[in-house]
């Protein structure tokens, strides 16, 4: 194909669609609805553990809402029912209470419902940083210094505008709701500010407050300070009444945690300090320096959580910000492990650790995204009782279980096979994970650890590249052939020269990096649909082909002057498509390694998708516009315009109808190609940076600028009809990102309709079939085809339906049942049944007797009423429906009420009434009505066959009468004649029409 002739096509055959001018939307989405997100599993807001008498559960806090898992199995239990307007900063939990403190707002959940929300009464400008409950109280404070009280209420006043309208009156009753006192702190040192709040064990209504430097204690019945450390001298920076430096100097206090003994409190300081201090006597037990040994944390490294444990060994835990974790012989205060790197440095490191009570096991959780629990298994030796009495005699902990996703956000998703339900996902943490939509025990992070056998297999593969060190993913392809037999996963990393394969089957790194032939960064990748050959498009603009079993160079080509951003191939490896940032796209046979034709779009292409079912091309471009192609024609048949900021993402839907994008300026919009209307659109707060269509199209999953997890949307289409109707970019609403369950805990299906008031479309659901689009076309009934045939043979299909066999006469039934004779009505000698006699001397004498009850019985010989018993000859008649319509119609002269009585009656019935027309009246009158009302049916253009049919139903039962009455009735040949000339012309039409459509259809098979 000539690649001018090509070009020039570009601006004849695109079709523009502004989506700036569109009738109203009155829903968010009527496509998508938010099902869940996968991957987020806690943040660096410390975890609560809570009790359900031998059970333990596990909260913890996802940004602005929370979940809660089963601390035995953490399998995910519910997740809280809505977002908050901001994120969470604190949880605590009570048996099936759990609070949750955000901004200066106290909320308390149970089972992921909201209760009550209290005011903290704390300044709005300083965020709450401890919360606790202990007894009949409910403690907060904040950045400021500031501790609100509150207590359980003795009754609940209905009228108070926190109760009112709430209906949960026996949790209320149970839980600290009413404001009870506020301490200030204030006056103290600004450098002073509050760290920790913990109940002092077994003392009624005391209060340990630790500050950076002092230990206070309150009695929070009366709001008196009744105790405050002498701690000066470790504490302080400087020495009392000097400016020199504190030599003795230990760090601020950064934690405090009850200890297993009565009256003594374990503080740690942000150097990596332990003291054991009794506050009963205000008196330092002991001091333990971490970062001296040499086996111990680096110096100045801030412990964030203590743990002690509560079984047999008298251990401690100690959590430092560097994410390593110190286990102590209480014993010998010796450290006898340490765990590195149990959570990430970069991340804060470890937020919390706490022991199950009475158990071995111990959990932790951080800022990395990361749950895990650890076991300390039974000690090996065989006496216990020495292993109790020498603490150190225990294994190290390992593992149990954990949960985990991205640390950061995600830059690349991908959907694995069309019956598989993972997902996988790259991040900017240069981690690698597979996501199973099922259950999130099947969470598995592929591993970078290479074989050795592996590891000789790259190094003769690769032996000019020395960096072996793979940095974030930002390209990727996956392909379900061949994953039992070699590699089957292809990624190229951020800077590098090489892209890396992997085995899906395996979990991990594959054998070999491939290396760009130009020694350039690869910056896209693709693997064929057979499995066979891995492409790398380059930065200078080069493609590489690799075969993926052997790891060798296969094939070349070289057309773009700028970086490859994208590369497709069809599933018979014959077409190929390259597009870059110099703004082409280039077409190739891949078999014979043939260059074949070149479309220039004048703006740099930045992404690149393909459908293999309609064989549709989709591009992003840096014009903020989408680029539909024919992979066949190489033509461009849509260019799609709305966005306003740069595409991050798009896709096609498995059908090829729908490409959905998503952009820089916070919008989702969905496109139907056949029409080119942006169909369906919404804002959101959470930016996408990508999205995927699931194999099936049941999911979009999109991952966000903020967030670790991938959020799942359902799409509503696989439940019910979508209306095509252009929508415009005023009428996008704001939606939230999905949270770890559906939709507040529904499933897919009640996710899909849970907003269904809200989301039907008017012109999709008050859409009805029209009888006749235009009355100058000839339109055919809109009833069952059947009719008319049943009408047409009605004779012969009784002929069938006739009894072969005459009705057997029963049987004499027995002596003791009487037999009730049939008797008929006895007739008079006038022809006149004795209920008739009788009906009419009854209504003649209440005619006679009350004159007003003329008016509620009609007289017989009324001509409106619709039965009439009697004809002029005094002999017994009927006036049907059929006839009476007829001829109360022909006084209008509009026979449309009968044509529609025709339209909606029986065959059997019309037959009837066809061959009941008078044909006694010499001037066959209703037969004259009857041709009259045809010849206004056929002017309508309504119902041809129909009247067709009856038209042949007439002169089949009444034909030879009217053929003998035609020379002494002048009007009814005419109006005959009317009839014929009318139908000859609709015939006459409807011949024209298809032999026409059958010559174009000749011509085209031809």
């Amino acid at each position: 194909m000539n690649d001018s002739a090509v070009a020039s096509n570009v601006s004849v055959k695109k079709r523009k669609t502004d989506s700036s001018v569109s009738p109203s939307s009155t829903s968010a989405s009527k496509i998508f609805s938010p099902y869940r997100s996968i991957g987020n599993i806690t943040n660096n807001v410390p975890f609560a553990i809570g009790t359900l008498g031998k059970t333990y559960y596990i909260v913890t806090s996802v940004g602005n809402f929370f979940q809660v898992y089963d601390a035995l199995t953490l399998n995910l239990l519910f997740v809280s029912k809505t977002f908050l307007p901001s994120k969470i900063t604190n949880i605590y939990c009570h048996y099936h209470y759990i609070f949750v403190t955000y901004q200066n707002k106290i909320n308390i959940y149970k089972r992921g419902s909201l209760i009550i929300s209290l005011d903290s009464k704390l300044d709005s400008n300083y965020p709450i940083n401890n919360l606790l409950t202990f007894g009949d109280y409910l403690i907060v404070s904040n950045s400021n210094n500031q501790i609100s009280l509150f207590k359980k209420p003795v009754s609940i006043d209905q009228n108070d505008e926190i109760i009112k309208n709430n209906t949960n009156f026996q949790d209320l009753l149970k839980l600290p709701i009413k404001f009870y006192n506020t301490i200030n702190l204030s006056n103290a040192n600004s450098d002073d500010l509050i760290v920790k709040i913990i109940h002092p064990s077994t003392y009624l209504n005391k209060l340990i407050i630790a500050t950076t430097s002092h230990i206070l204690i309150y009695n929070i019945k009366t709001i008196n300070l009744i105790f405050k450390s002498n701690l000066n001298s470790i504490f302080s920076r400087t020495e009392q009444d000097t400016s020199q430096r504190n030599k003795n100097y230990l760090g601020a206090i950064s934690t405090v945690e009850n200890s297993t003994v009565l009256d003594i409190i374990l503080i740690a300081t942000n150097l990596g300090n332990l003291i054991f201090y009794d506050f009963r006597k205000d008196k330092v037990l002991k001091i333990i320096k971490t970062y001296s040994r040499k086996s111990g944390p680096s110096n100045l490294t801030p412990i964030t959580s203590l743990a002690f444990r509560s079984d047999s060994f008298p251990h401690l835990l100690i959590a430092f910000k560097n994410g390593n974790l110190s286990v102590f012989d209480l014993n010998s205060f010796q450290q006898i492990y340490l765990l590195q790197s149990v959570h990430k440095q970069s991340f804060g490191g470890i937020s919390n650790v706490k022991f199950l009570n009475g158990q071995p096991i111990f959990i932790t959780n951080g800022a990395d995204n990361q749950l895990k629990e650890y076991i300390f298994d039974p000690s090996f030796s065989s006496n216990n009782e020495k292993a109790i009495n020498d603490s150190s005699l225990v294994p190290l902990p390992r593992l149990l279980r954990s949960r985990a996703g991205h640390s950061a956000p995600p830059t690349s998703i991908l959907f694995t096979a069309h019956q598989s339900h993972f997902i996988l996902s790259a991040s900017t943490d240069n981690s690698f994970w597979s996501f199973s939509l099922r259950k999130d025990s099947q969470n598995q992070k592929l591993s970078f650890k290479q074989s050795k056998k592996n590891k000789k297999i790259m190094n003769i593969n690769n032996s000019n590249n020395s960096n072996d060190h793979n940095n974030e993913i930002i390209s990727m392809d996956y392909q379900i052939l061949k994953e039992d037999d070699w590699d089957n996963i292809l990624t190229a990393h951020k800077n590098q020269n090489f892209a890396n394969t992997w085995s899906f089957k395996n979990k991990k790194i594959g054998n070999f990096k491939l290396q760009s032939s130009d020694n350039s960064n690869i910056n896209t990748v693709k693997i064929s649909s057979c499995g066979n050959f891995a492409f790398l498009g380059t930065a200078n603009g080069n493609i590489d082909v690799y075969n993926l079993q052997s790891g060798i160079l296969r094939k070349k080509f070289k057309l773009h002057k700028n970086s490859v951003t994208g590369i497709i191939i069809d599933s018979m490896n014959n077409k190929m498509c390259s597009t870059s940032l110099d703004g082409y796209i280039g077409f190739y046979n891949f078999r014979n390694s043939k260059y074949l034709s070149k479309i220039n779009l004048e703006s740099p292409i930045t992404k690149i998708v393909y459908n293999p079912i309609s064989e549709l091309l989709g591009l992003a471009l840096d014009d903020l516009s989408i680029i539909i192609i024919d992979f066949e024609t190489k033509r461009i048949i849509r260019q799609l315009f709305g966005h306003t900021n740069r595409i991050t993402s798009l896709d096609f839907s498995p059908d090829g109808r729908w490409i959905v994008s998503s952009s820089l300026d916070s919008t989702l919009r969905v496109w139907d190609l056949p029409t080119g209307n942006c169909i369906d659109g919404f804002k959101i707060s959470n930016i996408i940076t990508n999205l995927k269509f699931s194999p099936n199209g049941d999911f979009l999953a999109t991952s966000h600028v903020n967030g670790n997890g991938i959020s799942l949307w359902n799409n509503k289409s696989q439940f019910k009809m979508i209306s095509v109707r252009h929508v415009s970019e005023k009428d996008f609403k704001l939606i939230d990102v999905p949270n770890n369950t559906s939709a507040g805990g529904l499933g897919i299906i009640d996710s899909a309709f849970d907003n269904d008031n809200q989301d039907n479309d008017d012109s999709l659901n008050s859409y009805s079939t029209v009888d006749q689009i235009s009355k100058d076309l000839l339109t055919l009934s809109i009833g069952p085809r059947s009719k008319f045939n049943t009408l047409l043979n009605l004779d012969t299909i009784k002929q069938r339906n006739k009894p072969k066999e005459p009705p057997k006469k029963s049987e004499k039934a027995p002596f003791f049942l009487y037999e009730t004779e049939d008797k008929s009505q006895n007739i008079t000698s006038n022809g006149k049944s004795e209920k008739i006699e009788k009906l009419v001397s009854t209504e003649n004498q209440n005619s006679d007797n009350n004159n007003n009850n003329s008016e509620k019985i009609p007289s017989l010989t009324n001509p409106e009423r619709p039965l009439k018993f009697f004809n002029n000859e005094n002999t017994l008649a009927f006036e049907s429906k059929f006839t009476k319509t007829l001829r109360e119609c022909s006084v209008l002269d509009d026979y449309t009420i009968f044509l529609d009585l025709i339209s909606t009656s029986s065959p059997s019935s019309l037959d009837l009434e066809i061959k009941s027309l008078n044909t006694k009246d010499s001037s066959l009158s209703e037969i004259k009505l009857f041709v009259k009302a045809m010849i206004h049916g056929l002017n309508s253009n309504k119902n041809f066959e129909l009247y067709q049919a009856l038209i042949n139903l007439l002169l089949k039962n009444h034909g030879d009468l009217i053929s003998s009455s035609l020379n002494d009735e002048q009007e009814l040949e005419s109006l005959l004649d009317e009839l014929n000339r009318i139908n000859n012309e609709k015939t006459n039409r409807i011949d024209e029409l298809i032999r026409v459509s059958a010559s174009i259809v000749n011509f085209f098979q031809t």
